[in-house]
């Protein structure tokens, strides 16, 4: 991934941050959330228990958009739907790379999440990566 990284980055500079889409798993949130974040990060309560709600405040405050997926043909359609420019993608090394190759058209930024407690179960993701990536695409 971080070649692949490596090489959306070095075309940063022809990418406009207004058409970003950021990716991210359903797994982020945890498991006794009283709201199912299915597709739409802004239904978080902003409990701060999972990463949401400072993913929350960074799509905010970079007027990004932000869609949750539940799986690979969603993310697929979603890509599809948005027609993004740039894709800031969360997901675990399996995903991204498949990912990766479905959307070979889309230049996509990936950044591997934390399994603490296994696969797809209360997963963490680095918001200062994300950031990262965000504003390397301004």
């Amino acid at each position: 991934m971080n070649f692949n990284n490596e090489i959306v980055l070095s075309a940063a500079a022809d990418i406009s941050h207004k058409n970003i889409l950021l990716l991210l798993p359903h797994c982020l949130q945890k498991s006794e959330c009283d709201v199912r974040i299915t597709n739409d990060i802004n239904a978080c309560q902003e409990c701060g228990n999972c990463d949401f709600a400072e993913i929350k405040t960074i799509v905010n405050k970079y007027h990004v958009r932000a869609a949750v997926a539940p799986g690979g043909t969603l993310a697929r359609k979603m890509i599809k739907d948005f027609a993004p420019d740039v894709i800031v993608a969360v997901a675990c090394h399996h995903d991204l790379i498949e990912g990766v190759r479905d959307a070979w058209k889309v230049p996509i930024y990936a950044v591997l999440n934390e399994r603490p407690k296994g696969p797809c179960f209360e997963t963490t993701v680095s918001t200062k990566t994300i950031e990262f990536a965000i504003l390397k695409f301004q």
